[in-house]
């Protein structure tokens, strides 16, 4: 309780600066969204605050505190379940990502497949299925893979469970874990491009998800909110998704 009242604090105070747009962003997208919040600031004289996180944890702090203008989940599903509410009024596509498998540069220990995670002496991390949307997604690409009894063996291989790529790009980069699930553009960032590769799956068991970016409902600035998702969407925006590798 104490820590949803320093948030609902923290949103009035940013709420009340003038010109200041509230952004749920998955963990994922941070890197891109901030090169074109800059654009907008220039453009449009309104700042941008970006939450991040896993795509679930954010999805359960705007419905709770029912506070903020934009949100940008790593999975459609989220947005999915706000409809009957009519939560996200104003939606546009933006890019695409997909699944992969990450490990160290060079793939030094020659991980190909899924079943190579399985391999004794791997070390591995994998996204927790309640809390983001690599760890939903991940559990519907092995569960079709191999059926919920290659997941559990996954499940039971994993040493860590984590909310976002960013954590598991950590992972591997620290050579704590040498591979893990996760989106493939996390490979593509500037702070990674030099120290993770991304092992590809075939694009039937991972077809690429479009990543949508809405407003809310709640949002006390709904003119500001359309104008941020409008230049998202637009070849510029795309251009700056597609250099971070949601392509």
């Amino acid at each position: 309780m104490k820590k949803l009242l320093i948030l609902l604090l923290l949103f009035d105070l940013l709420a009340g600066a003038e010109g200041t747009l509230l952004f749920y962003c998955g963990a994922t997208m941070v890197q891109p969204m901030r090169m074109i919040a800059r654009i907008y600031r220039d453009r449009y004289h309104r700042s941008v605050q970006i939450l991040q996180g896993g795509s679930g944890d954010l999805y359960r702090r705007l419905t709770t505190l029912k506070r903020g203008d934009l949100y940008l989940p790593g999975s459609r599903q989220y947005l999915q379940k706000g409809e009957g509410d009519d939560l996200f009024p104003y939606r546009k596509v933006i890019g695409v990502n997909r699944l992969a498998i990450l490990v160290a540069e060079g793939n030094p220990l020659g991980i190909h497949t899924l079943d190579d995670l399985l391999r004794p002496g791997i070390r591995l991390a994998i996204g927790a299925a309640d809390l983001g949307s690599i760890g939903r997604i991940t559990r519907e690409v092995l569960t079709r893979y191999g059926g919920k009894n290659f997941y559990r063996k996954i499940q039971n291989n994993a040493m860590y469970f984590v909310t976002d790529s960013r954590e598991l790009a950590r992972l591997i980069e620290e050579g704590i874990v040498d591979a893990g699930i996760s989106w493939k553009a996390t490979a593509f960032f500037p702070d990674d491009r030099d120290r993770i590769d991304a092992v590809d799956l075939p694009e039937a068991l991972s077809s690429p998800r479009l990543l949508e970016l809405a407003t809310l409902r709640y949002s006390r600035d709904p003119e500001g909110a359309k104008e941020f998702v409008d230049l998202a969407a637009s070849p510029q925006g795309r251009k700056i998704m597609t250099e971070y590798g949601f392509r």
